[in-house]
């Protein structure tokens, strides 16, 4: 076996081809054993998402966010901006939502986060 095959750094989802449907997230989550990256969450995060269940999708994206040192070379921490923004747009677009105007806010904040991480990562692709 290569070193290099037990990086973390190196991503390991080639064998795991989801799809992600809103009405079988939890099939996903007994497949992600042995992945690194956080990646487990991040697909939880996704699966969360793709069910509408907002405030979980929030709480995995955000596990990803709160450990930056794991993720800082993965696109995992990177695209957890993303859902973390997407799951707070879908909070306050939700009717029951307790305060829709500070899950716009967060949803706003983690857009411009992201916005800010990959301004200058390929200046050929316009963002």
């Amino acid at each position: 076996m290569v070193p290099e095959e037990n990086s973390q750094w190196k991503p390991r989802c080639e064998p795991y081809a989801f799809t992600i449907t809103p009405r079988e997230p939890v099939v996903i989550f007994q497949s992600l054993n042995d992945i690194s990256c956080l990646y487990p969450t991040y697909i939880r995060g996704e699966a969360y998402l793709a069910s509408r269940e907002n405030i979980p999708a929030a709480a995995e994206f955000q596990k990803i966010l709160d450990h930056s040192g794991i993720v800082w070379n993965c696109w995992t921490g990177a695209l957890a901006h993303l859902g973390a923004a997407g799951a707070n747009a879908l909070q306050a677009r939700t009717p029951k939502a307790r305060d829709p105007d500070a899950a716009r806010a967060r949803a706003l904040a983690a857009y411009r986060d992201f916005l800010a991480l990959w301004k200058d990562a390929d200046p050929d692709i316009p963002i």
